[in-house]
């Protein structure tokens, strides 16, 4: 888990490749942002956690407005359900 501004941080420095907007495994109707890091980084997923460290629960459309506050391009945010 990291927060957006970590994310954003990451995504700067090329660590991060993708983000995805999932269900939520806890809340119904909920979306979590999952960040991706590259294959020689271990390819690792992340959640992203507002500043308090709260897992980010919302709508896709919140959910994708956080994807780019962080800075992902529309190419590299995946949505599923």
């Amino acid at each position: 888990m990291h927060t957006i501004e970590m994310a954003l941080n990451m995504l700067r420095i090329g660590h991060l490749i993708e983000c995805e907007i999932v269900p939520s495994d806890k809340k119904a109707g909920a979306y979590n942002v999952v960040t991706i890091a590259q294959q020689g980084q271990g390819g690792d997923r992340y959640l992203v956690t507002d500043d308090a460290g709260r897992v980010i629960e919302c709508s896709t459309s919140y959910a994708k407005s956080v994807a780019t506050r962080i800075g992902f391009q529309d190419a590299q945010i995946k949505t599923t359900s």
